[in-house]
């Protein structure tokens, strides 16, 4: 029995290692060197080299070219497909063996067809495109995901692709490999698709007023928030950054502010869905992001992007109701893209400088300033009066420099995966941002998103489903109080010094501001976002469309800033101070629409019935502690000082909305749209407004009673009028709330309630009207086109402030007042291709926008609290004033012009000394293509007022008074101040004491005429310079395509704004970053 098992081991031995050979042979890999040989020789020696039997008629290969190769090592199936690529022959693979046949449907052409797709510039493909090969007249049209097949006889084709409104190309392409063509805009389409409220529309037919900004736009710059990109881009918008630090917020109006203490952002919907306006209670400690805390954009990587568009006028907004009073913002993020799966890298990384502008006296020129404050005073100069001449007069510190001047790092990191066919699709992202700020420390931004979209439509178009999501994270940490307020210490401060444990702030018997020290206080937040979207749409019949969207966000923000007794001056605030805050907020919105379309004769009727329901709930809370000195978060059982606070909000909305287009030839488009809100911001009976618009819009090339010029191929005229609600005033005003009061005015030591606000059930909506007219070109086949507008909007019923009686208990309550605002303007938006040829392109845009604002009534303004703020028939941002007449040459004061012998300013004394508004703003864009290399840049321009830093200054401290801290060094300007009579001077004397009359007159100056000065600037905003990798570099490293980049932002500012940059406009906030950047994109 034992040798009977031994035999069938060893048979059973002899067979694996049998087996194990077999295969090895057959896995065996081969080298070929050949040059134009024919087909047959070339796999009789892959046949020879593997050891098995190749099967093949030679016949076959009658027809077929001769082959060039060069492999080593490959496999067998390597070999085989390398050999018979590009044409029609294939390979079976059997036990030990393999054969080649013929795949070639008529028998004769043995070339494989030549396969391809084309796209637009943005990605999406292009049907109907003309791709033709010269030499042999065959071609092709593409269908309608861009793709093409044409029968070829050679490995290697010369086509032309071409289509209307794109420039033409001429490529060589291989039918061995699939390749994607990109097609240039030759002329602007007015036909392509553009979305509006609740669906899309076309240029040509559309009577609203809108802007659409390409998601291309967002990828030539180097950016974390989507606004920063927007910057002078898009008529009658405009956007202001608030601080350079990485993540602050930004402050955008469009068309204007309409209302005098609510509410005055658009609109925005990403997806669908509405994103916050806002967060409640952000940080009270001074953090730097802003007074709205983070940017709610943040959460959005600027590279996912397809577009966005900008609806303005009454037309376009009015059905969207009091949410679409400010305008509305509409983006859209990119979904997937019908063909084979695509994986894609792109990463940047640079560094980031501060804008620096203006120059700080320096040790020599600061002293002596000194010395004349204290002569000026009557005192005599020694280390008493000028306590800093007792520190070390060589010593020179630029602290300008050594807080604005440090060097910031961004890198952002993504990676993406999309694909589908014409069913379905999807697109997958995942991206990284961190950008660290330019100021000393561990100071940072970093944020982590994940967005994804799938999208479904079934192969009778009827049913479409859509799912999309988009996650983010931000980890903030930044200065808990911006370090530029600390630029203006004495030049020669000395250094900070640690003994025993505690920072000192003294040096030789005087006092100082240790820098080091302040550096203690911290800041940092979290901050997760969430948006989702589920769209379904049905058409039960045919023009019939049913569209519901369930769409809802959360946002929650943790902030925490500490204050420790280390980072505080023991003279002044010998304790510390802990702040914590958690933001919460969730919102759900369901909308439901119906849409029916027909056809009569030459006539269309498009209309839309719907509802909306959204809720949205806000909490905060805050937790504050009180004689903290710890340089970390306490935990739960400190015995601190606390004081606590909690506040929830819930905010509902519904409407119901409608609108009907009637469009005759394309040629008469009328629109009116109505729309019924509800609003949980207002009391009983107020509750509900109503607000509709009216557009329409004459396409006037083809009429045929004139004979228009051959260069005009398109225009259009367009007019709308419209009223939208507004009910951004805020949760609860209309109700009696309590706000509680700090312990220490509680009662016997405990937190105790005080009034905020009384009931008011009369409190209702805001009205807007809007009315525009305008008008579209397009000349020489649309290569040049022009849209200008002139609008005229304004605001009544406003809810403001109504001052209360003193013995009321509060200051004020909110109620509705007979004010109007109004804000009118002009905008130009200007598009060309001024050259189009194979290897060259340039295109230019241009937006001009020309607004005003005006307060055309105030009922009662007199007798109000806002008579030293508005003046009616001014601007909002009139500045009500002294007004400034010089330096008195005899005495070195400033002095003011005076409406009556009264020495004494006085409110009777004040005029309108101008408005801070932007006259006209706008940008410049230029995108040149050569061959593979592109350039983009981009100019913004602004002409405007802004308030001088220069004598902003004056509100904390006088030049010549000590700079123990952190005001004491002045600007080279300063240098200009009186020193005898009869000298002109720019600046009064200098004080150190200070003498009454020179302080009285400097606080009357910073509430002059003096305080406002031209802030107008040109800035190269953005440049993009991008390479596409060579093809056989390409092609070596597998990929499908590759492109290099170098990019930057805030490159160069031209202004004669003093020492501040011109768009923060102030001298104690952290200007905004210049940024240079390389990277690449590579799709796999």
């Amino acid at each position: 029995m034992k040798s009977f098992l031994s035999v069938r081991c060893i048979r059973l031995t002899y067979l694996i290692i049998f087996l194990i050979t077999c295969t090895a042979s057959f896995a065996q890999n081969v080298t070929l060197h050949f040059a134009d040989a024919p087909i047959p020789t070339v796999l009789r020696d892959i046949e020879r080299q593997g050891g098995f039997t190749i099967a093949f008629r030679t016949e076959v290969f009658e027809h077929a070219p001769n082959i060039s190769l060069d492999l080593k090592h490959v496999s067998v199936e390597k070999a085989l497909s390398t050999c018979l690529g590009g044409l029609e022959f294939s390979y079976k693979k059997g036990d030990n063996s393999f054969s080649v046949f013929s795949t070639a449907s008529n028998g004769t052409s043995v070339f494989s067809p030549l396969k391809g797709t084309v796209i637009n510039a943005e990605g999406a493909p292009l049907p109907n495109v003309s791709v033709i090969i010269p030499l042999t007249g065959k071609g092709a049209i593409t269908d309608i995901n861009g793709r093409f097949c044409i029968f070829v006889t050679a490995y290697k084709s010369e086509v032309v692709v071409s289509c209307t409104g794109y420039l033409p190309i001429t490529e060589r392409l291989d039918n061995r490999e699939k390749r994607t063509t990109t097609l240039q805009m030759y002329s602007i389409s007015m036909d392509e698709h553009i979305v509006r409220a609740y669906g899309t529309t076309t240029p040509r037919l559309n009577t609203g007023s809108s802007f659409e900004v390409k998601g291309s736009v967002f990828q030539q710059q180097p950016v974390g928030n989507v606004l920063a990109a927007l910057e002078g881009r898009v008529p009658g918008l405009t956007i202001q950054q608030i601080s350079g630090y990485p993540g602050s917020s930004y402050n955008f109006l469009l068309r204007g502010q309409s209302s005098i203490d609510n509410g005055k952002q658009p609109l925005i919907i990403v997806d669908g869905v509405i994103l916050s306006g806002g967060i409640l209670s952000p940080i009270a400690s001074g953090a730097v992001l802003g007074p709205s805390g983070p940017g709610t954009l943040n959460g959005i990587n600027p590279d996912n992007i397809a577009n966005i568009e900008i609806l303005k006028d009454a037309a376009a907004t009015a059905i969207y109701g009091s949410r679409g009073a400010n305008g509305a913002i509409l983006i859209t993020l990119k979904k997937g893209v019908p063909g084979k799966p695509q994986l894609s890298f792109h990463t940047y990384a640079g560094i980031t400088k501060s804008i620096g502008r203006g120059q700080l006296m320096n040790t020599e020129q600061y002293l002596s300033m000194r010395r004349d404050a204290i002569l000026n005073d009557g005192l005599t100069p020694n280390q008493y009066t000028i306590p800093e001449s007792a520190w070390d007069t060589t010593v020179s510190h630029n602290y300008r420099n050594t807080i604005m001047g440090g060097t910031g790092f961004v890198n952002d990191h993504s990676i993406d995966f999309s694909g589908g066919n014409t069913t379905h699709n999807w697109f997958v992202d995942g991206n990284y941002h961190r950008e660290s700020a330019v100021v000393p420390g561990r100071q940072f931004d970093g944020r982590a998103i994940v967005y994804g979209k799938y999208a479904y439509e079934s192969p009778n178009k009827k049913l479409r489903l859509q799912i999309s999501g988009n996650y983010s994270r931000e980890d903030n940490r930044l200065p808990a109080i911006d370090l530029s307020t600390y630029i203006q210490m004495a030049p020669n401060t000395p250094a900070s010094t640690f003994k025993d444990g505690v920072y000192s702030w003294w040096d030789n018997n005087a006092p100082f501001l240790d820098f080091t020290a302040v550096q203690l206080n911290q800041y940092k937040a979290g901050i997760g976002n969430w948006l989702a979207h589920a769209g379904a749409g049905y058409e039960p019949l045919k023009g019939l469309k049913l569209n519901g969207i369930i769409g809802c966000s959360w946002g929650a923000v943790e902030e925490e800033s500490w204050l420790p007794a280390a980072a505080q001056d023991p003279l002044l605030m010998p304790t510390g101070t802990y702040y914590w805050v958690k933001n919460k907020y969730t919102s759900a919105i369901v909308d439901i629409t119906a849409n029916y379309s027909k056809l009569f004769g030459r006539s269309k009727i498009d209309m839309l019935v719907g509802a909306t329901r959204q809720q949205e709930i806000k909490s905060a809370m805050s937790l504050t502690i009180g004689n903290y000195d710890e340089l970390q978060p306490p935990s739960s059982g400190d015995p601190w000082q606390t004081q606590a606070a909690f506040n929830r909000v819930v905010y509902r909305y519904e409407a119901l909305l409608a609108r009907i287009e009637y469009n005759l030839l394309d040629r008469y488009i009328l629109t009116a749209s109505g729309r019924r809100d509800a609003s949980s911001r207002f009391g009983p009976g107020r509750q509900h407004g109503t607000f509709g618009a009216i557009g329409a819009a004459w396409n006037f090339i083809g009429e045929s009673f004139v004979t228009w010029p051959h260069w005009l191929s398109f225009g259009k005229l367009r007019i709308s009028y419209g009223t939208t609600g507004n009910d951004q005033i805020g949760d609860y005003r209309f109700a009696a709330l309590y706000t509680p009061t700090s312990a220490a005015l509680g009662y016997q030591g405990s937190q105790g309630l005080v009034p905020a606000s009384f009931y008011n059930p009369n409190l209702s909506w805001e009205v807007n009207h809007k009315a525009e007219l305008g008008f579209d070109l397009g000349l020489w086949q649309n290569r040049f086109t022009l849209s200008a507008a002139a609008y005229r909007a304004w605001t009544d019923n406003e809810v403001i402030t109504e001052s209360l009686a003193s013995q009321a208990g509060l200051p004020g309550q909110p109620a509705n007042q007979r004010v109007v605002i109004l804000n009118k303007g002009l905008e130009c938006s200007i598009r060309s291709i001024n050259v189009s040829s194979p290897n060259f392109h340039w295109s230019s845009s241009l937006v001009l926008t020309i607004p005003e604002n005006k307060l055309l009534s105030f009922q009662g303004l007199k007798n109000s609290t806002y008579d030293q703020t508005y003046r009616e028939g001014k601007s909002l941002s009139e500045q009500i004033v002294y007004g400034y007449k010089g330096v008195d040459p005899q005495t070195g004061l400033y002095t003011f012009l005076h409406k009556d012998s009264n020495a004494v300013l006085d409110k009777n004394d004040v005029i309108p000394g101008g408005n801070l508004d932007m006259r006209c703003y706008g940008g410049l864009d230029n995108i040149l293509s050569y061959k593979k290399w592109e350039l983009a840049f981009f100019w913004e321009f602004r002409q405007q007022n802004g308030i001088n830093p220069l004598i902003e200054m004056l509100r904390q401290n006088l030049p010549g008074m000590p700079g123990n801290y952190s005001q004491g060094n002045f600007p080279v300007q300063f240098l200009q101040y009186w020193r005898h009579p009869g000298e002109k001077a720019l600046f009064q004397k200098v004080t150190a004491i200070p003498d009454p009359e020179a302080a009285e007159r400097a606080a009357d100056l910073v509430i002059s005429n003096a305080r406002i000065r031209d802030a107008s600037f040109i800035r190269l905003k953005s440049l993009s310079i991008g390479y596409k990798l060579d093809s056989h570099f390409i092609k070596k490293c597998h990929l499908k395509e590759g492109i290099a980049f170098l990019q930057g932002q805030n490159i160069l500012t031209i202004t004669s704004f003093p020492f501040s940059d011109p768009e923060t406009q102030s001298f104690s906030i952290l200007p905004p970053v210049r940024t240079f950047v390389i990277g690449f994109k590579i799709n796999v």
